[in-house]
């Protein structure tokens, strides 16, 4: 809005001469239109200014209208036509204008800025008036100021320089860090380098020192080979000779191409001979010379529904069965396949030899796709058959001559040399039997077997035909005697004895050989009642020839058993135990007991002392046990070689033995024993010890026991401190025929933290020193031994308590799958002895079964994998352990047998032992 609205809207009473100037206005605006001669336009600015100047005027002098003429009522019709026609027509807004101010104010507008610019500029002077005036008194107070100023802009550049230096420096190190690291990685990467040249340097050097002690060794070999000697070809010569003279040419002598044709002569027949077995070694089991199969477990026919029997032509032996005796050479396949995955195939050799190799032979890898049906694990056994060859032999009793694995990796013929030559003698028969193959379910396939060996010399075999002949006037009831005074108690020759080499006809030694079945078992402290059969543990259908059992832990080992007196009704009841399964018999009450024999025929325990029980269930006195029969002076003089008999055969019982006597009186009746009657015996107990929780026992079969002297028993104890007896060794020595036995029974440390296993290392070394068997033969010369391994042959039976060097966690993920050879490879036993620090020199089988201990009670789960077991958590460990030492021993088997009986589970191996007998014409007992 504009100021003169504002003006005529605030002033009401002004409103009508405010019209009349706006009137006067336009009327002089088209006034002036009317005289202006230019028709042709309007000069609106000029008209405006006009208009605005008059209406000023009229505003300044005029108050009264002023009533307008008809003709300029139509001059303004006409210019308001013209104005509408020439222009757009505007609004009523846009023809007002805003109102000139007066001179007068213009003037005074100016006057009051001028004032008051100059009024600033006065100001502003007297600002810098005053400011020139107040820099004289402050020049100090500035200097001052400028100075601090001054050092704190240093101290500013000085700080601003050091943290620079810092950046840098730190810039610095990061890149001698990375300069270091790649050097280091150059210098590594050099090592690395440098090592595996050297490893490759000393790899070729060993492959070097190899080769060169191969051939120092060949060269040796080649100067101790006893090549042609100048004597030697002296008489060949000759023989040449005498040949040219014999063929009418003895004018000429012997020339260069006689030498060639003589020697390629030998060289034929060499290669005949080898050809003929592919080894060129002699093959005793040749078809061809004379070797056959007597007897073999059932073929394998192919599905053809034939019964095999029909196909056999001797004996139940099927009429190809000489394929395995046969070269196959441009046959291949040829072979006579066996049901299963294991058999034998016993063999009669083409005369008696003296064995030193066996060779099993399959089809060569480039002729076969399938070779699944090798044999894998084979043992090889041999004795004196005789003059029957079809004789039926009992294979548990079979002589080892080899045991091996049948290698596919390897060559097609394989040869394996028989295990202890000086122990083995003369045999004509051999029997090869395979546990398994590699991989056929069906059938086991044999391509060929050899025997190679010697024949022996003259004086051997007159004593082989006498010994036949004797064997074919006993056949009837398998009873030979060699070199005893009679046949009392002797053995089937086929099964037992293998004649020695290298002795005269007087002075005959056979080494016989015997089955030893040994067994350990922890049972927990428990007592055993009646109803615990032991015949699957003892392995009672074998019928080993001595049993030696061994027990920990029969009693609860507490301070009472410990410190005061231990419990034998324990081991009085194992005895019992032992004696049902050995003899199953009628059993007899003892001197002045009732019967012993329950309603229902199960066995009753005897209330009697362990004293009274072992000699109960002996066949003959302990005192002659532990008797000595070395020979006197004048048998030692007839004699080539001394053996036992002392002059003094009757010694104190109570001075060579740590077991008290039996009582021999005749009037007790406090209890029973169940004990077969003397005649119907077949073992009877030699020895028997107990030492709180340890309890070792003796068993042999009653015609051997004749054989047994020397006698004695020592016990070690390890445990509280290292004296008392909750743990150590039992021993037990003896003579059986010319071979000393000892058989030890010990409970060691336990505990599975590191370190435990120094502690069981003690214990071992302590029982081998201080074991010490009293000294009974009063000859100065006496053969007998005092210390264990001056022993022939020793076997050590006993919860050893080594563990497993892994977690619980590993061990058990171990133990899912069934991987016994990881779990054996860190058994702490294993560890040790190949470390030399504990049974250095001794033997233990191979162990395919699972850790023996720790059980939870009446299960077959192992302590710690239930909840309710995790308190009593240990890691399943083989603790329970047998080894042997000494030569003439050789394993069948190593196993554990199931019963939950006890936190621990038996283990039991079967040998096969050689003795040495007595000389020919020694008296016996």
């Amino acid at each position: 809005m504009s100021a003169s609205t504002v003006s005529i809207t605030a002033n009401p009473a002004a409103a009508t001469p405010r019209r009349r100037s706006l009137v006067a206005e336009k009327r002089s605006n088209v006034e002036a239109v009317v005289v202006d001669p230019n028709a042709n336009g309007i000069n609106l600015v000029e008209d405006k200014t006009t208009a605005a100047t008059g209406h000023s005027r009229d505003l300044s002098h005029h108050s009264g209208r002023v009533e307008p003429s008809k003709d300029l009522m139509q001059a303004r019709k006409v210019v308001v036509g013209q104005i509408s026609n020439g222009m757009p027509r505007r609004s009523r807004k846009g023809v007002v204008n805003k109102i000139e101010k007066p001179r007068w104010l213009k003037a005074v507008s100016i006057f009051a800025k001028n004032l008051v610019l100059l009024l600033v500029l006065v100001g502003l002077a007297q600002i810098i008036r005053r400011l020139a005036l107040k820099s004289g008194d402050v020049s100090g107070v500035g200097t001052e100021m400028g100075l601090t100023e001054f050092e704190g802009r240093v101290a500013e550049v000085e700080s601003f320089l050091k943290t620079t230096a810092n950046m840098i420096q730190v810039q610095v190190d990061v890149v001698d860090k990375k300069i270091e690291n790649e050097i280091s990685g150059l210098r590594r990467e050099l090592n690395e380098r440098i090592d595996g040249q050297n490893a490759v340097l000393e790899k070729s050097m060993k492959k070097l020192e190899e080769k060169s002690e191969e051939f120092d060794k060949s060269l040796g070999e080649l100067k101790s080979a006893d090549l042609l000697t100048k004597e030697e070809f002296g008489k060949m010569y000759e023989q040449m000779l005498k040949a040219k003279g014999e063929n009418g040419e003895s004018e000429n002598p012997v020339s260069l191409s006689d030498l060639g044709a003589y020697a390629r002569e030998i060289v034929k027949n060499e290669i005949e001979k080898h050809a003929s077995d592919g080894l060129g070694r002699v093959d005793y089991a040749l078809s061809s010379g004379g070797g056959k199969v007597v007897r073999h477990s059932e073929p394998f026919l192919g599905g053809k529904g034939i019964n095999w029997f029909l196909k056999s032509s001797r004996n139940g032996v099927h009429q190809d069965a000489d394929k395995m005796l046969k070269p196959s050479f441009g046959e291949p396949g040829q072979c006579f396949p066996l049901k299963g995955s294991s058999g034998f195939v016993q063999i009669k050799l083409r005369s008696a030899v003296i064995p030193e190799a066996v060779t099993l032979e399959h089809v060569a890898k480039s002729v076969a796709y399938d070779r699944s049906s090798a044999p894998k694990d084979c043992r090889v056994s041999g004795w004196l058959q005789g003059i029957d060859p079809d004789f039926a032999v009992d294979a548990d009793k079979m002589f080892l001559l080899a045991e091996f694995t049948y290698d596919l990796e390897k060559s097609n013929a394989q040869t394996f040399d028989v295990l202890d030559t000086s122990g083995i003698g003369i045999i004509d028969t051999v029997r090869l039997d395979f546990s398994s193959n590699h991989g056929s379910a069906s059938h086991t396939c044999i391509y060929r077997v050899r025997v190679h060996g010697h024949e022996p010399d003259s004086v051997s075999m007159s004593l082989i035909g006498k010994i036949l002949s004797v064997k074919g006037r006993n056949q009837s009831n398998k009873e030979i005697e060699v070199g005893f005074g009679s046949s009392e108690g002797q053995y089937d020759l086929p099964l037992q004895p293998l004649l020695s080499r290298g002795e005269s006809t007087k002075a005959v030694t056979a080494n016989l050989s015997f089955r030893v079945f040994v067994a350990t078992w922890n049972v927990g402290g428990k007592s055993p009642d009646s109803k615990l059969n032991l015949d699957d543990i003892l392995q009672v259908h074998e019928e080993s020839d001595i049993y030696v059992l061994g027990f920990q832990e029969i009693v609860p080992l507490n301070a009472g058993n410990v410190l005061v007196i231990e419990d034998n009704e324990p081991a009085v009841k194992w005895l019992a135990l032992i004696n049902q399964s050995l003899n199953k018999a009628n059993c007899v009450p003892l001197r002045g007991s009732k019967s012993i024999a329950s309603p229902g025929g199960s066995l009753v325990f005897p209330k009697t002392s362990l004293r009274k029980a072992s000699k109960a269930l002996r066949t003959e006195n302990k005192g002659r046990l532990k008797s000595c029969n070395c020979p006197t002076d004048l048998e030692r003089k007839n004699s080539k070689e001394f053996c036992f008999r002392c002059p003094q055969s009757q010694t104190n019982e109570n001075d060579i033995s740590s077991e008290d006597d039996e009582d021999t009186s005749s009037n007790f009746a406090v209890g029973t024993m169940p004990t077969p009657g003397a005649t119907s015996m077949k073992y009877s107990l030699v020895a028997s010890k107990q030492m709180v929780g340890i309890f070792l026992t003796v068993w042999m079969r009653k015609e051997l026991i004749q054989h047994v002297s020397h006698m004695r028993i020592s016990c070690v104890g390890r445990g509280i401190l290292g004296c008392l007896g909750n743990k150590g060794c039992i021993s037990v020595s003896m003579l059986f025929h010319k071979t000393s036995f000892c058989f030890l029974c010990s409970h060691l440390a336990s505990g599975e933290k590191e370190g435990d296993e120094l502690r069981r290392n003690s214990d071992v070394i302590e029982i081998l020193r201080n074991t010490q068997f009293p000294r009974i033969c009063k000859t100065l010369n006496s053969r007998v031994p005092e210390k264990i391994l001056d022993h022939d042959r020793v076997i050590w039976l006993g919860d050893l308590n080594y563990r497993i060097a892994l977690s619980y966690s590993d061990t058990g993920k171990l133990l899912k799958e069934k991987a016994w050879d990881s779990l054996y490879n860190s058994d702490q036993l294993k560890i040790e002895r190949e470390a030399g620090r504990v049974f250095k020199g001794w033997k233990e089988g191979k162990i395919y079964f699972a850790p023996t201990y720790k059980y939870s009670l009446n299960s077959d789960i192992y302590a710690g994998e239930t909840v309710e077991t995790k308190s009593k958590r240990r890691t399943p460990a083989w603790c329970d352990r047998i080894l042997w030492h000494g030569s003439g021993i050789y394993q069948l088997s190593y196993e554990r047998k199931e019963s939950r009986f006890s936190d621990h589970r038996p283990v039991c191996s079967t040998f096969w032992v050689s003795v040495e007998a007595m000389e020919d014409g020694s008296k016996k007992r």
